[in-house]
């Protein structure tokens, strides 16, 4: 236990040490506009952590951007504008058709209680018996990060059963974050401990 705590904190202190908070000033504007943020986002991160204080209108908004967080406070009302990008509109329908068209095929065989191992999911999905699964990940520390992230945020949208592999299925044999993995599948809807057992020839 005391190892576990210990973990943890430096754990946390690590992803806040590594992250910059950028605060969103301009009313009307765009995401990628550097001036939007204060300070100024010149070199976009991966760990950033974006906060909205008050209304506002965001256009541009990437194709494809790894943040930290983004957070809106004092209840703002944050409207994204997608004219910029038809993608927005469209581009994340794929997953939720694609758990429908394979949930609506198995019932119309007869299957009850259908539940898919899929890797991509959307608004809606957990309808259609959706268990998202991260995809083949690193057997390390920064993706045991990237795996909690990606769980809460399953969680967050409505979608229950979310699953990773234990401590990573490329990226070598590593046994320090697979202890820590296996603490975490506990907690998971469904463990991939098949994807942990490695072939040694």
């Amino acid at each position: 236990m005391k190892y576990t705590m210990l973990f943890a904190a430096l754990w946390w202190s690590y992803c806040l040490a590594a992250q910059t908070l950028y605060n969103f000033v301009a009313g009307s504007g765009s995401w990628t506009d550097p001036t939007s943020w204060s300070p100024i986002r010149v070199s976009p991160k991966p760990d950033d952590m974006l906060q909205f204080n008050a209304d506002a209108i965001v256009t541009g908004i990437p194709v494809s951007e790894s943040i930290g967080s983004v957070s809106i406070l004092n209840r703002a009302q944050v409207r994204i504008s997608a004219s910029s990008s038809a993608n927005l509109q469209v581009g994340n329908i794929y997953p939720l058709k694609y758990a429908q068209g394979f949930y609506e095929g198995m019932a119309a065989e007869g299957q009850q209680n259908i539940v898919n191992l899929l890797r991509c999911a959307w608004a809606g999905s957990q309808r259609y018996g959706a268990l998202v699964w991260s995809g083949d990940i690193d057997s390390s520390f920064e993706s045991l990060r990237n795996q909690l992230a990606a769980g809460l945020n399953m969680g967050l949208a409505g979608i229950p059963w979310w699953t990773t592999d234990i401590g990573g299925f490329h990226g070598g044999v590593n046994s320090d974050p697979v202890r820590y993995c296996l603490m975490i599948s506990i907690a998971s809807a469904r463990s991939s401990a098949v994807k942990s057992i490695r072939s040694s020839s």
